[in-house]
């Protein structure tokens, strides 16, 4: 649960088993938004930020980690540690897996919703669509979340819609992006966008039945086409259907792409 919200410093201290869902809902009405989560919406705020903490809203707002202000731990010896960003291990708890200690609460800087709308455009494959992406980190401001959907192909209700790779990303109130068309892509229609951008927590709900995730790989922004093509090439040899699902990510490093591959499972086949 919520343990404090602080409207004035746009702060919120939470148990680590608290869902994104249930932080949103709560911060909702203050005009507040959490600065990354993950596509899994009922995902809880310390797993996610034990696992690296990167998603949606991370090309904006990078990973979770910066954001967060006081950590308490529970180590591995049982004694109770309360840690902030000055403190020494630190970083060391958000990509470890609770292996140096159980996060047990954290307190979150939010950020204000801009009232950004949302682009959809489609590119003839994923070395246009990374290019594009490595343009939108050169700009001074930028989206909060940049998202390859994957090929028209793979997604629903793209009747209608050019051919190719989707790129989602909400753009902030009064600032126009670079041109994706300078990079051969087309504008996606705007049922296709909406849908689209209304299932980005869903990637893994498939109709037809159970969903695997089979591998999820921070990479730096100019090798994941690469990574994405030859995973749906020896996919495509063996005849097993995948999704692939991008996040641009931003921070102290160098651009990267957080790529998950999705397999979903037909039972009747």
């Amino acid at each position: 649960g919520i343990a404090r919200l602080d409207a004035g410093t746009a702060e919120v201290t939470v148990a680590a088993g608290s869902t994104f869902f249930f932080i949103q809902h709560a911060i909702d009405p203050l005009g507040l938004l959490l600065p990354c989560r993950p596509t899994n919406s009922f995902g809880t705020v310390g797993g996610w930020a034990s696992a690296g903490g990167v998603g949606l809203g991370s090309m904006g707002s990078g990973p979770l980690r910066d954001h967060v202000r006081r950590l308490e731990v529970v180590r591995p010896g049982g004694e109770l540690q309360v840690l902030t960003p000055d403190d020494d291990g630190f970083e060391d708890l958000f990509d470890t897996e609770g292996q140096l200690g159980i996060i047990a609460s954290l307190t979150v800087a939010l950020r204000h919703d801009d009232g950004s709308g949302v682009v959809g455009v489609v590119f003839d494959d994923l070395a246009a669509a990374a290019g594009y992406v490595g343009r939108l980190f050169d700009e001074q401001r930028r989206p909060s979340t940049v998202l390859l959907a994957g090929h028209t192909h793979e997604l629903e209700r793209c009747e209608g819609a050019p051919e190719g790779e989707v790129l989602l990303m909400d753009v902030p109130a009064g600032w126009t992006p670079p041109d994706p068309g300078e990079y051969g892509a087309k504008p996606l229609p705007a049922g296709s966008t909406t849908w689209l951008w209304s299932r980005r927590f869903f990637p893994m709900d498939n109709p037809m039945g159970p969903v695997f995730l089979a591998s999820e790989a921070l990479m730096p922004l100019d090798k994941a086409s690469a990574f994405v093509d030859r995973a749906r090439a020896l996919c495509g040899r063996y005849g097993v259907p995948m999704h692939a699902h991008c996040h641009a990510v931003s921070g102290d490093a160098e651009p990267a792409i957080l790529v998950l591959i999705i397999f979903p499972v037909d039972p009747s086949e």
